[in-house]
């Protein structure tokens, strides 16, 4: 039989007597651990509404919502997208690394310009904690004359 020597302290012997005697004795997790803790998910964002340059402004026409993500860590980020007029959106989107430590990811909604007005949007991470607002953004939006159906 091929003995094994194995240097021990000497809090280590008397835990295994200890063991021995009085049953098990469970390993307590110390604060020694060497692994940074990793930092939490912070996310920025950009918000612009556009329209097509060219359209008529006589028409219904299509605005849209364009916006990204800018995060510190990758994978999928939840957003959530509040317009004035009742338009809201909600989605997950992946962020795709632009450097060290900064990731991306970017949308596009569209909406219907059917009136003259001005939309006002916020943009929300849903995937920190406090669900903050990242990007506010405003534009007036003209419909002159009466209305036409495109």
């Amino acid at each position: 039989m091929a003995r094994i020597f194995t240097k021990i302290t000497l809090a280590t012997a008397l835990a295994l007597a200890a063991g021995v005697l009085f049953g098990p004795v469970y390993a307590v997790p110390t604060s020694d651990n060497k692994t940074p803790p990793s930092a939490p998910l912070k996310v920025k964002g950009e918000l612009t509404l556009a329209e097509k340059a060219d359209a008529p402004k006589s028409k219904l026409r299509v605005g849209a919502v364009v916006f990204k993500l800018l995060a510190n860590k990758p994978g999928d980020t939840s957003y959530k997208l509040t317009c004035t007029g009742g338009r809201k959106w909600t989605g997950t989107l992946n962020t795709l690394k632009k450097g060290p430590g900064k990731y991306e990811a970017k949308g596009q909604r569209n909406f219907q310009i059917t009136k003259t007005e001005l939309i006002g949007c916020a943009l929300r991470s849903m995937s920190m904690t406090n669900n903050a607002v990242v990007a506010l953004a405003s534009k007036q939006f003209l419909l002159t004359g009466k209305a036409l159906p495109n």
